[in-house]
């Protein structure tokens, strides 16, 4: 499991806009658009 750091650091460098952070689903980040 990533630590919040991490999951920041991965956020920024693929250049995503967003992070969607809910309990108990993955993280998922909005690419280009996309979640």
């Amino acid at each position: 499991m990533l630590s919040f750091n991490e999951l920041l650091e991965l956020t920024l460098d693929s250049g995503a806009s967003d992070l969607h952070l809910t309990v108990g689903v993955p993280p998922i980040m909005r690419i280009n658009g996309k979640l």
